[in-house]
């Protein structure tokens, strides 16, 4: 009997540390393409979460508990779906922040909403994430419409008068992968291009499988347009510069209305013949220290500070998006709500509103009500445009209340874009 009740005792002693760690973190699940054909955007947007959590750590976690981040592998629509149901059922977990890719971002949360479970999603625009009526699913870096529609209107307003033209003399094509991303960014392009009646003379999709894009390149060579807007993911992207510039099409204007463009990766491939192109972007590349409050920018400026001690290079555009959607939510969202339950962060998230510059973003947050046909997006969640210059996406030059950098057009063409 005395045997029994010592290892009873010693039994207790043991399970007691794993129990007081338990009760002193919460576990949130992070669902991102760690493998496949978005791995290495999967992995960047990690990097991005990741600091945000420990960033929060440092400043006492949320609750008095350390945020743990759970890793689950979105590399196809199948495993978004099964592995987020895995870390509800299996880990426990009611509160998420994660996903990169619209379609997987849609599917999932079809999921998280199923089980009432909280999904901020740090980096997903496509506007039918958030036209479903889903209580729980919050999208603080925008949508779509408003990525498109400031792209065009960009075009319209800055880019025509470098090239001599009014946006009515403007042709335009639009090429992207034809996934939600591509495809409802490319959209909002489209229409808004319109109201300023410029000329469409090519719309291209393509498959993000696709090994060869040369016949989509070519059919945009004929169209000879002006503007090129471009909606690709990482590896897409490369390919189709590399055979655009086999081609020779070179437009005076080429704009990624969508961010990855914006990675350094481009750069690494591409070299000078990046420069001179516009990406569109929540990243806070290149923001003037005015635009901030003093809380919002020494985050900033700590992020990149960790972000380029711990991986040895300035952060990229999608470390950018994963700390900037994760800190919303683990600096104000979290921390405001009464507690850690679904319905309290979902009350938190919704009467959250930050001005721009309070958040570690020029656009600030305030999330669409219940009601809305974008329940939960960002209605103020409007990017910026940066152009690379001398090597570097680090240039802002639109909206002008923003910019540091002076627009650079009309582009040369391939092979004649070094600036020193």
């Amino acid at each position: 009997m005395k045997r029994f009740y010592f290892l009873s005792f010693a039994l207790i002693l043991t399970i007691l540390p794993f129990q007081a760690v338990a009760q002193d973190s919460v576990k949130i699940g992070c669902v991102l393409p760690y493998t496949g054909a978005l791995a290495w955007q999967g992995q960047e947007t990690f990097r991005g979460v990741q600091l945000a959590a420990e960033m929060q750590n440092k400043r006492g976690g949320v609750h008095g508990k350390k945020i743990v981040l759970v890793k689950g592998d979105s590399e196809t629509l199948k495993t978004a779906v099964t592995e987020t149901e895995r870390l509800i059922n299996m880990e426990g977990i009611k509160i998420f922040a994660g996903w990169y890719s619209s379609s997987r971002a849609k599917v999932a949360t079809t999921v998280t909403e199923k089980y009432g479970a909280i999904a901020c999603i740090v980096i997903a625009v496509a506007d039918d994430i958030t036209e479903r009526g889903y209580k729980y699913v919050f999208q603080p870096q925008g949508r779509a419409t408003l990525w498109g529609e400031l792209s065009a209107e960009f075009v319209g307003k800055e880019a025509a008068p470098k090239l001599g033209k009014k946006p009515s003399d403007l042709k335009v094509a639009i090429a992207y992968e034809d996934s939600d991303f591509g495809t409802s960014i490319s959209v909002a392009f489209a229409r808004k291009a319109k109201e300023y009646q410029m000329n469409i003379v090519a719309q291209e999709p393509y498959s993000l499988s696709a090994l060869d894009l040369s016949p989509v390149v070519l059919r945009i060579k004929q169209a000879n347009p002006d503007v090129l807007a471009l909606t690709p993911y990482v590896r897409d992207g490369i390919l189709f510069l590399q055979q655009a510039k086999d081609a020779g099409l070179s437009p005076k204007v080429l704009i990624c209305p969508g961010g990855p463009l914006a990675n350094d990766v481009f750069g690494e491939k591409l070299g000078d013949d990046m420069n001179y192109m516009l990406v569109t972007t929540c990243a806070s590349h290149d923001v003037r220290k005015e635009a901030f409050q003093p809380e919002a920018w020494q985050a900033l400026q700590e992020f990149v500070e960790r972000y380029t001690k711990e991986f040895k290079k300035p952060p990229t555009n999608d470390a950018y998006h994963g700390f900037q959607g994760a800190w919303t939510f683990f600096h104000y969202g979290l921390p405001r709500a009464k507690s850690l339950t679904p319905d309290d962060i979902e009350k938190s998230m919704r009467s959250l509103v930050l001005k721009p510059g309070e958040n570690i973003t020029t656009f600030g947050y305030q999330a669409a009500p219940m009601g809305h046909k974008n329940a939960g997006a960002n209605l103020i969640g409007h990017p910026n445009v940066f152009q690379w210059q001398k090597g570097s996406i680090g240039h802002l030059v639109y909206p002008k209340e923003f910019a540091k950098s002076q627009l650079m057009l009309p582009m040369p063409a391939w092979g004649q874009r070094a600036m020193k």
